[in-house]
């Protein structure tokens, strides 16, 4: 006990340790090549940025505090025991910081090395971590303010638990240079993210909740008499956001719960990969029929379903590829990579019901730069157009007893040139198998739709198409028939072949096919055959 002479500066080749059990401010200059510990049960607080020693600066015990920011030493690693604390005033600039206790943040935190804050972190405002690799996963992490990144290795952030649930979080700039995780609640982007390694995962555990229908889908429906509503976004881009995936590095997105994800900047730009998936990648199609009510009207059923929303220049699905109840993408050009990355919208396409009363689980739009692209959605050859699975048994719609996918392009009215949309999937059976539905197919006006290498056609257009084809095939084999009743001809013509041959019968005699001539042992010099025995 006492208090620290306040006119003597300290000069440390060792340690200079504080092992008090009361509250005492250093304000005092530290130099020399030693290091500082904090190793006392009490507060020791660090007042005035005259602090330039080289070595360690240790919290074994008690807290260490700094009244404003850069008060300690840029060139020391800090280390923070378990029961320890460091309570920081401002920004700080360190070598690195190991810690297994808490570390409060009054500011920005800068590392020429590792950040590995295992303990509890808090801040009271919007701070920035700059590091090499940089952990902070702790439950009971408390951010008062967005949380940017600047990571030169790996990151792994996480928003921490409070009752059980994680804590939301925002996310301000983000670049990371070989990928790394981030755990949150509802998961916000403000900032630029720059994904530059790597892959980063961005993992939202929010509860699936329901939006209330807006006008688009007032009237839509997943199932007969089963209305349709949204699932909330729980991973979501602020208008000021923009997202930057560079080659060979992916971006993936999951909502755990089966939240929505709205990634809606124009500017994102996913040159390596993006990938998202909302649930589990491969559970069954779920209407997940929940009972709700909006606005004061009675609860009623409702199928609450997940999308996602995507908009860029360039959006390359890799990695699982995108898999939601329903997927909407808008882009300058689009691609799925590898030979896996699926784009996938789960919900099925009852054709009872027709589009009046339903919603495409697929929603592609081209962007006017499209145009200038060629093949800007899918590539030709077999594995060159987009993969996709559009309402298919394959993903696990057991629930209707159809197997069919409904797919809009958009804008409408939009064709123009060569420009048309490539698409690979499940292949089509029209007797009971699978059914590919585009409505803007057998229409002039609209962007081309080639599945599978075939340009699909409406249910009702197929029907109609169908049932001329039957009639025109039977009425031209009726004429033919008769044009050559007194002559077997049919057949002969059907296998490509009339010919007359001398005094010879004729060809069209006969009902028999095509036969090759009898054949018989030759007799001895002559073309003869030989007398049978």
């Amino acid at each position: 006990a006492g208090s620290l002479l306040t006119t003597s500066n300290f000069v440390v080749d060792g340690t200079l340790s504080m092992a008090r059990s009361d509250n005492v401010t250093l304000a005092q200059a530290v130099s020399g090549s030693g290091g500082v510990e904090q190793a006392g049960t009490g507060r020791l607080l660090f007042n005035g940025n005259n602090k330039t020693y080289a070595g360690a600066t240790t919290v074994t015990r008690g807290e260490l505090a700094t009244a404003t920011a850069e008060e300690l030493p840029d060139g020391s690693a800090v280390t923070v025991a378990t029961a320890a604390r460091l309570t920081l005033g401002g920004n700080e600039t360190l070598r690195s910081v190991a810690a297994t206790g808490a570390v409060s943040l009054g500011g920005n935190l800068t590392a020429s090395e590792n950040l590995v804050l295992g303990g509890a972190v808090s801040s009271v405002g919007a701070v920035t971590l700059t590091g090499q690799r940089i952990d902070a996963v702790n439950a009971g992490n408390r951010f008062g303010g967005a949380v940017s990144v600047d990571a030169r290795d790996r990151v792994t952030l996480a928003s921490g638990v409070e009752n059980g649930i994680a804590r939301d979080l925002v996310l301000g700039t983000v670049t990371v240079a070989a990928g790394g995780r981030v755990d949150a609640g509802l998961l916000s982007l403000s900032g630029a993210t720059t994904v530059n390694g790597g892959t980063l995962e961005l993992v939202s555990s929010a509860a699936r909740t329901a939006l209330a229908p807006d006008a688009d889908i007032a009237n839509k429906q997943a199932l007969p008499a089963l209305p349709l509503a949204y699932a909330a976004d729980a991973v979501v881009q602020a208008a000021s956001s923009r997202i930057t995936v560079a080659a060979g590095a992916v971006l993936s997105v999951a909502t755990a719960s089966g939240a929505s994800v709205q990634l809606l900047r124009p500017d994102n730009s996913f040159v390596g990969g993006l990938s998202v998936v909302t649930g589990e990648a491969n559970k069954a199609w779920d209407p997940n029929t929940t009972s709700l009510a909006f606005g004061g009207s009675p609860a009623a059923n409702y199928a609450v379903q997940s999308r996602v929303r995507i908009n860029g220049v360039t959006v390359n699905i890799g990695g699982q590829g995108i898999v939601a109840d329903i997927v909407a993408i808008r882009a300058d050009r689009l691609a799925t990579l590898g030979t896996t990355a699926t784009i996938v919208a789960r919900l099925p396409f009852d054709s009872t019901a027709g589009t009046v009363s339903s919603v495409p689980a697929l929603t592609l739009e081209l962007t006017p730069a499209s145009y200038t692209i060629s093949f800007p959605f899918g590539a030709p050859g077999v594995d060159g157009g987009l993969r996709v699975n559009v309402g298919s048994k394959a993903y696990g719609n057991r629930v209707l007893p159809l197997d069919a996918g409904y797919v809009t392009v958009l804008p409408r009215n939009g064709a123009k040139g060569t420009t048309a949309v490539l698409l690979t999937g499940p292949v089509v059976n029209a007797s009971g198998g699978y059914r590919f539905f585009f409505d803007g197919a057998g229409t002039q006006t609209q962007i081309p739709v080639f599945y599978n290498g075939v340009l699909p056609t409406t249910p009702q257009v197929e029907n109609s198409i169908s049932a001329t084809v039957s009639v025109s095939e039977g009425a031209r084999k009726e004429r033919f028939d008769e044009a050559v009743r007194t002559e077997n001809v049919a057949i002969r013509l059907r296998a490509g072949v009339i010919a007359e041959v001398g005094p010879a019968p004729s060809a069209t005699l006969g009902t028999e096919g095509l036969r090759v001539p009898a054949s018989c042992a030759p007799a001895s010099g002559t073309l003869l055959c030989a007398p049978a025995p």
